[in-house]
């Protein structure tokens, strides 16, 4: 709303268009008796009877009609009488309008596509300029499918991102809720998404397999235990149909579904490397774990394998360098220095380690403290007095491969 200077009429601009569409008195905002307003009912997604005036929608409140946009907290309101004429307006918006009418036709907003937007009449869309020549002749299809969580309730799965019913209605909520996710989508009673806002807060759960055969092995554990290979991580059973990583690295919560015929359904990232598998000469799988040697603040020499760090018990044996009286990880290197034996199950998370190569010691400051290790990995230097040595820096890792 924009007001000339020394003139009481109010300037309406309406912002897909750009355009002056009407001159309106002050007074007229607020109370009229004698101009009669044209609007006509229509019919909210959810079923509900609204009026349509000027491009937006009032929903009926008391004995008032308030506008429908609540999430903008927009204060616009009329008034009918028993005739059914408007009385009373205040339409004074604080946010777009989701109709427009073009040539005597009112047409819906539409939700974007491709970072454009549209209004729809009857089958067709189209763009919110009207010289525009791009035009949409049929409605956008959102293919999804139905799953279930953990506790065995249903949801909605759509690009990786999963939808749970918010209450009785057609009102679907991404399920996550996390950061405040304000995802949603509204599903018609003949099983078609309606409204789709699929602009998430968080990174998908699922990645979407597009009917995609994706291969993956059975390999057995050095406990014996079965154990699935997909690309390059191992899952553990927990039912027939999920399996979760193996590794037990802090807040892994990867996880792989099956279907009933075996195949890979769907399946979560990890926040750890994958490790290397080989075949041994008696043909089984066997783990090649990655590790480095660091140093400790009082300059013994350990080995760190996914951020965690064990210290020299016997000839071969490690074990984690926290002592803790809870946590029993270790580790056994053979005669080659390859890790034949690993119990990574820690009571406990990784610390932040000051850190510096073992075999070729170099010294690079960083005055922030933090630096990235050839595997990606975040470390903070966290020690209280100043030593002799800092963390890499990540350019300086990728020179010296």
């Amino acid at each position: 709303m924009k007001r000339e200077k020394g003139d009481a009429r109010w300037r309406i601009h309406f912002p897909m268009s750009g355009s002056v569409l009407g001159l309106f008195d002050k007074e007229s905002l607020m109370q009229s008796e004698t101009q009669s307003y044209k609007y006509e009912f229509v019919t909210s997604q959810l079923g509900k009877q609204m009026i349509l005036v000027g491009g937006y929608t009032f929903s009926k409140h008391r004995n008032s009609w308030v506008c429908s946009a609540k999430s903008h907290a927009c204060r616009a309101k009329l008034k009918l009488d028993s005739h059914q004429n408007i009385v009373q307006i205040y339409n004074e918006h604080n946010h777009p309008s989701r109709y427009r009418v073009i040539n005597g036709r009112t047409y819906h907003y539409f939700q974007t596509l491709d970072t454009y937007f549209f209004f729809s009449y009857g089958n067709k869309y189209y763009h919110r300029y009207i010289d525009f020549k791009y035009r949409v002749t049929s409605l956008l299809k959102y293919k999804y499918e139905f799953v279930k969580s953990q506790m065995g309730k249903q949801l909605i799965l759509i690009g990786g991102y999963t939808f749970a019913k918010l209450r009785p209605g057609p009102v679907w909520v991404c399920s996550t809720r996390k950061n405040g996710c304000k995802a949603k989508l509204i599903l018609g009673t003949d099983q078609k998404i309606l409204h789709l806002f699929n602009k998430h807060a968080h990174y998908p759960r699922y990645r979407v397999i597009n009917g995609k055969n994706y291969q993956y092995e059975m390999v057995t554990s050095q406990r014996g235990k079965s154990l699935i290979l997909f690309q390059g991580y191992t899952f553990s059973r927990v039912t027939n149909l999920r399996w979760s990583c193996s590794t037990h690295y802090p807040a892994c919560k990867a996880i792989l579904r099956l279907t009933k015929d075996k195949t890979v359904r769907d399946f979560t990232s990890h926040n750890h490397p994958s490790r290397k598998y080989i075949i041994t000469n008696t043909g089984k799988h066997s783990l090649e774990i990655y590790y480095e040697w660091v140093l400790s603040q009082k300059g013994k020499k350990m080995i760190m394998v996914d951020g965690y760090t064990y210290s020299k018990k016997s000839q071969n044996g490690w074990v984690c360098s926290t002592r803790n009286a809870f946590c029993r990880a270790r580790l056994r290197l053979n005669a080659e220095g390859l890790i034949i034996y690993i119990d990574d199950k820690h009571s406990h998370a990784p610390k932040n380690q000051f850190r510096i190569r073992y075999k070729e010691i170099r010294i690079y400051e960083i005055p922030k403290g933090e630096g990235f290790d050839s595997s990606g990995w975040v470390y903070v230097w966290s020690a209280k007095r100043k030593l002799l040595g800092m963390l890499f820096r990540q350019e300086s890792l990728q020179g010296e491969n």
